[in-house]
């Protein structure tokens, strides 16, 4: 299982690269705050990789 910090590093990795925003799926034996939790890290780390991108 995925922690919060591998979907923040995918987010950041997809805004960095400039790719689409790569949404993680809601899985059956997710609760909707965990489900919301890795949509969180997730758009963190993609928002983070973007403002990165931009220093380059």
């Amino acid at each position: 299982m995925k922690s919060l910090t591998d979907y923040n590093n995918e987010g950041q990795k997809d805004g960095s690269e400039g790719n689409a925003k790569d949404i993680p799926w809601k899985s059956p034996w997710d609760s909707d705050e965990e489900y919301q939790e890795k949509l969180d890290a997730y758009n963190k780390g993609y928002e983070n990789g973007q403002d990165n991108q931009d220093d380059d």
